[in-house]
């Protein structure tokens, strides 16, 4: 589907005579050349078994910390992990993982990586200092390993993972990615934000997990499955926001300025389809200053 202009997405609103209140209703962006496969109930359920383990892992880790810090779960989403580092330029703290022969990694924020390092080494860190990032000793990143693996164990446990640390990478050069599993690597992540309020103040850290997949219960619902050779098969979508007949007089004498009513109400439902077929009735409104779909009723029992 061609993209259409912010002014174009105005003048739309405009001849509907939408308000902003109207068009406010942000849906939710979904890049959909982007492999997806989880559903939001199953996130929902990865958000919730993460965060009932975190206590226990800030408990356990309140030894090597020499204090205690509190873990919690900042979102948990479906990534495309394809060109995940391509702007990625050191210095940089990336903990690479095997999970099953599969790639995962740990993007933590440098300057609380090496904060978090003072404190395990040194002690209480004084309030009032800056810590700056730095290079890491081989030292340092053998204490990082034991205490991020320390918590992505049970974090992979409570999910039926098993992950392990591989390596540090601190450049380019040590960055583990896809391209060293082939062209035909899973590029699916789950990525699982956890915000750590740890030493130097609150650092995020993001681990992209593979081998993620629907609960066997939830699998259970879909309409269908689809072989993973047919992933790449392109569908046309269209979305028809309205229509109307002329006479051919009328269409003529067609100029600059005019106006042609859709026939569809403000607020009113659009229908979507797929290679010309209907598969459902949706919600407009707007991402990013773009005309959006927001799906309410799907069709696809028939088709």
């Amino acid at each position: 589907m061609t993209e259409i202009s912010e002014d174009e997405a105005q003048a739309l609103r405009d001849v509907a005579g939408a308000t902003e209140d109207q068009v406010s209703s942000l849906v939710l962006e979904r890049n959909f050349s982007q492999p997806r496969r989880l559903s939001a109930e199953r996130l929902q359920r990865i958000n919730q078994v993460v965060g009932a383990s975190l206590q226990d892992i800030s408990t356990k880790l309140a030894a090597p910390l020499r204090s205690f810090f509190k873990f919690h779960v900042g979102s948990v989403s479906e990534v495309n992990a394809h060109d995940l580092f391509a702007e990625t330029k050191s210095p940089f703290v990336i903990i690479c993982l095997d999970i099953g022969g599969s790639i995962g990694w740990i993007v933590w924020e440098e300057a609380a990586a090496t904060a978090t390092l003072e404190q395990i080494l040194a002690g209480e860190l004084d309030p009032e200092e800056e810590i700056e990032p730095r290079h890491l000793s081989p030292s340092e990143t053998q204490v990082l390993g034991q205490l991020l693996g320390d918590l992505v164990a049970p974090i992979g446990k409570c999910m039926g993972l098993d992950i392990k640390i591989d390596s540090i990478a601190q450049d380019e050069e040590e960055l583990k990615t896809l391209r060293d599993q082939g062209p035909d690597a899973d590029t699916r992540r789950l990525m699982l934000h956890l915000v750590f309020e740890g030493p130097g103040g609150n650092s995020d850290l993001r681990l992209y997990l593979p081998g993620i997949e629907e609960d066997s219960d939830d699998q259970s619902t879909l309409t269908r499955t689809v072989p993973n050779h047919l992933d790449t098969v392109k569908m046309e979508m269209r979305a028809l926001l309205g229509q109307v007949e002329i006479p051919l007089r009328d269409l003529l004498t067609m100029e600059v300025g005019d106006v042609i009513p859709l026939g569809i109400e403000v607020g009113g439902k659009v229908n979507f389809l797929v290679e010309d077929r209907p598969v459902a009735i949706c919600d407009w409104g707007q991402v990013g200053g773009s005309l959006a779909l927001k799906i309410t009723q799907l069709q696809m029992d028939n088709q």
